[in-house]
This record gives structure tokens, C-alpha cells and sequence, in this order.
């Protein structure tokens, strides 16, 4: 059964237009009736460089609200791509780091204090300007780059410059910050906020033995929880989280792997990731053009164009990804999901 709780975290189109042409713009026609919901980064929106106003920033969103069919548009901050471009040192950054290299890691991002100062202040601009085209945005979560002390203070200048009502704020969970469950609950029991987000499952070994109690206790005080940057039914049907996001869909682009009811199949020019479709048997073959063909694409499509394969992974994950939490569930593959067959 569809959960509606697949976010698909989308990439602003090339310059000419691929993206959106030949992906975003196509869902659609797959999915009558199924919510698409998309977060857009402000980080990509701002380097595009024919959107430099926030009015022409804001008609990106407006562009893509046509097409999620009742499905909600969260905005991400884009905080973690400026640091990567900046040079921010975030690489040892995990869940075993000390405090020490915590406190490190926030003195070098203080030194470029008033990148993210502008930086806040252009994203809440760009979110004034947008605001009818949204649903929620995320904080400017720079726990880990800048401490909590800054960051809760950078947190109130993106309300304030902005003119923002806090329910359409998302705040996030970071190990990085002190007493981070202290400041958790004091979160929940929080009125003013009405979504909350833990960060991804990467940091935490995507462990639902950790992400659930914070859920619970979220739910407890009627927060919606969303949980950044995972996507594996394997995970995401073991825990009750509300929503998440993931730019799985990519693959199909970036790594030739093209989501299939008979498991993933190598599109890749050196075709070393297994199974290779030129490996693939007689049978196999014919049954997956089949399955195109019902999705309206060709194999010739899907060999020649990495827009195609991003496409069809869309429809895929849409259909069999976006799976509903089973509390008792232990474990899942994607046979489970499909059935056997």
C-alpha cells in the first residue's frame, strides 16, 4: 500500500532545460492520481544563473507546484552544499566524533560568519517571495558548522528578515548539538512548530532502534517527523516517521541503474555493475520491455538517455518504494514489496 511518505528531493534543471523538460515535467503522465511530493534546495535555486531575483527564484516553485497533484513542496536550506563549496572541513564529522573536533569544526565555520549571515538573510528573502508556492522549509541547520548557539540565533534572523510563521519552519535534530535530546523534548512540547526533522540515517547507522523513540515522543505532542536523506523500504517501513527524502531517482543518470520490478538493472557504459542488461536473459529482457512499454518508453530510451531512466525511477519508487510502516516488521527486500515472482 502507497504511504505518501516518499519526498523526492529534486535537482533544478540543467541550462537546457533536461530536468524539467524530460523528467519533472513528465511525472504526471504515470501517476494520475498520486501526490508527488518534491523538496527543491535553495543552495541550486540561487546558482542558476538566469533566476537571480527572488521573484524569478520563486517562479521555480511555482513552476513545480503544478505538477505534485495535491503532494506537498518542501524547501531545504541548501546549508551543506555552501559549506562543501567553502571548504568547510565536515568530513570527520560522524557519530563517533569527540566534542573537541565538534568545537573545531564550528571555530573554522565562525570564520565565515558573514557568508552565512548574507546567506540567511538572501534565503529568507527568497522564502517571502515563495511562500505561496510552499508547503514547510527547513532551518538553517548549521549545528555542526557553527554551534547552537549561533545557530538558534541565525534561526531567529530567517523569521525575523523574513517575516515567517514558525508552523511552516522546520527544525532539525544534529548530534552536534549539546543536550540534543534535552533540547528535543523541550522541541515537542513546543506549540509553535508543527514539523520536525532528524537528520539522516547515515549518522545513526539507519538504526530504527534510535529514530523511533524521538519519533514517538514527537508524535506524542502531535509533531509530523521527517527524516533527511534516506530511502530504503529496507529502513523506511521500520520506522514511523512521517515523512523523508532522497534523490534516489538520480541513479539512473548518474550511475546507469535503472529501478526495476526484477531488481536494479546496469545501464552504465562499462556495464560492471551487476546485473548488466546485456546480461540479462531472453526472458528477462522481454519482460522488462514489456514493462516499458506500460510506462510508455522504449529500451532504446532508456539506453541512450539518463533523463529517461530518472524518469522511470520516479514511477518506480512512487509505486513500490513509498511503503507504509509495519511495526513489526524486522526486515525487507524488494521481494517482499513486489510479491514473489
Amino acid at each position: 500500500m502507497r504511504a505518501n511518505r516518499l519526498i523526492h528531493a529534486l535537482t533544478i534543471s540543467t541550462p537546457g532545460g533536461h530536468f524539467w523538460d524530460d523528467v519533472y515535467s513528465r511525472v504526471p503522465e504515470q501517476s494520475i492520481g498520486i501526490p508527488f511530493n518534491i523538496l527543491l534546495t535553495y543552495y541550486y535555486v540561487r546558482i542558476c544563473s538566469k533566476y537571480k531575483t527572488p521573484k524569478q527564484q520563486a517562479d521555480i516553485v511555482r513552476n513545480h507546484r503544478r505538477i505534485t497533484n495535491g503532494g506537498i513542496i518542501l524547501i531545504d536550506s541548501g546549508v551543506y552544499s555552501l559549506n562543501v563549496r567553502h571548504g568547510v572541513n565536515i568530513r570527520s564529522y560522524n557519530i563517533e566524533t569527540t566534542r573537541g573536533g565538534l568545537d573545531s569544526i564550528a571555530e573554522e565555520g565562525k570564520g565565515l560568519l558573514d557568508l552565512y549571515t548574507n546567506y540567511v538573510d538572501e534565503y529568507a528573502e527568497f522564502l517571502a517571495a515563495s511562500k505561496d508556492y510552499w508547503d514547510y522549509a527547513f532551518d538553517f541547520d548549521a549545528d555542526i558548522f557553527l554551534g547552537s548557539s549561533i545557530t538558534d540565533m541565525l534561526h531567529e534572523r530567517l523569521i525575523s528578515q523574513g517575516g515567517l510563521d514558525r508552523k511552516r519552519l522546520i527544525r532539525v535534530y544534529h548530534i552536534a548539538r549539546p543536550d540534543v535530546n534535552t533540547w528535543w523534548r523541550d522541541l515537542c512540547e513546543d506549540d509553535r512548530y508543527e514539523y520536525i526533522a532528524i537528520e539522516g540515517g547515515t549518522t545513526h547507522r539507519r538504526d530504527p532502534t534510535f529514530y523511533n523513540p524521538l519519533i514517538a515522543l514527537a508524535h506524542t505532542h502531535g509533531k509530523r517527523v521527517h527524516i533527511l536523506a534516506v530511502s530504503a523500504p529496507r529502513f523506511t517501513q521500520r520506522v514511523a516517521v512521517d515523512t523523508f527524502d532522497c534523490t534516489s531517482h538520480l541513479s539512473g543518470g548518474r550511475f546507469g541503474s535503472l529501478l526495476t520490478p526484477w531488481g536494479a538493472v546496469d545501464f552504465s557504459r562499462d556495464g560492471i555493475k551487476p546485473p548488466a542488461y546485456k546480461d540479462l536473459s531472453t526472458h528477462v529482457r522481454s519482460d522488462l520491455h514489456d514493462y516499458l512499454a506500460d510506462l510508455g518508453l522504449t529500451i532504446d530510451e532508456i539506453i541512450s538517455s539518463p533523463y529517461s531512466r530518472n524518469l522511470a525511477n520516479i514511477w518506480f519508487m512512487n509505486k513500490y518504494w513509498d511503503v507504509a510502516y509495519a511495526e513489526e516488521a524486522q526486515s525487507l527486500s524488494l521481494f517482499d514489496i513486489l510479491g514473489a515472482k
